[in-house]
């Protein structure tokens, strides 16, 4: 049924691997580790529906589960086991953000992934990245103290690992996008953009994936800084549409209903912002071409 409920999801069934979601958790022991998943699996079925409510009760069930298998004794667990619950912690942090927008919500989750983090199943330099993730979802809800000591931990955990391949790369590659997001919550544009650019590096544009372009093309928009954000989002868009032309037109609809949509709008909106300041014939044509390429 897991397997089934996979298939499922992945062909936009939501019903179908609703049900065999809810049969696994049937032959599921209460408690146990597969019981766990399949409420996790049921809230997220539940949230894809747009049934807010129902999957935060059933992720909370799926937490509260998890927690008594894998928080508080000590042990060294499974690899795949321990993740699997950090995985569902994640989604619940993120949902905490996107849907509810609970810093208190989000506190707690965070302490219990920290402690998951903490187990020895887990390498820890591998990990650093997620103090940074947590420090932007902190600055999204608007939660500028725990995103600061969040960011403190950060530095701390960083210089306390040492240099080493992964504690570089976390540095170049993630870095930079959580000060941005902390600078624009504490609403300084200018230091934003910059960070943003410094998480673009000295790449061509044209060498960097579509969602990076979309993570620093939007940080750009919403610094202000349309002029530059416009190159960025267009060359984004144009990556996905290269993307997206390769699915069948069912899967491309369901390809557009996720953050891959984000920069077709931030595009449109960005020449909207250039024709009032400076209205023209070629910048209307090109809210004309943005509106296009968004249909």
């Amino acid at each position: 049924h897991n397997r089934a409920a996979i298939f499922e999801m992945s062909r936009s069934n939501m019903a179908a691997s609703m049900l065999h979601s809810r049969k696994m958790l049937e032959y599921a022991a209460p408690g146990s580790f597969e019981a766990m998943v399949a409420m996790s699996q049921v809230a997220s079925r539940y949230s894809d529906m747009g049934r807010m409510e129902d999957s935060q009760t059933w992720r909370a069930r799926s937490i509260d589960v998890g927690r008594r298998l894998f928080l508080g004794d000590g042990k060294r667990h499974a690899f795949q086991e321990i993740t699997e619950f950090d995985n569902i912690l994640a989604a619940a942090m993120d949902a905490a953000v996107r849907h509810e927008r609970n810093p208190s919500l989000l506190q707690t989750l965070w302490k219990q992934r920290k402690a998951v983090l903490a187990n020895p199943a887990f390498d820890q330099d591998k990990n650093l990245g997620e103090w940074l993730t947590a420090v932007q979802l902190f600055a999204v809800v608007g939660d500028l103290r725990t995103a600061a000591d969040v960011m403190r931990e950060y530095e701390a955990k960083a210089a306390e690992l040492g240099e080493g391949r992964f504690v570089r790369a976390v540095r170049k590659d993630r870095e930079p996008a959580a000060r941005a997001r902390l600078a624009e919550a504490r609403g300084d544009r200018e230091l934003a953009a910059d960070h943003w650019r410094a998480w673009l590096g000295d790449n061509r544009p044209e060498d960097v994936g579509g969602n990076a372009l979309r993570l620093v093309g939007l940080g750009l928009e919403r610094a202000g800084q349309c002029a530059q954000a416009e190159r960025l989002l267009e060359l984004a868009a144009r990556k996905f549409e290269e993307v997206r032309g390769s699915f069948s037109v069912h899967d491309r609809l369901t390809f557009m209903s996720n953050t891959s949509i984000t920069p077709y709008w931030g595009l449109l909106r960005c020449r909207v912002r250039r024709f009032r300041e400076r209205p023209g014939h070629d910048a209307f044509s090109r809210i004309l071409g943005a509106m296009r390429l968004l249909r």
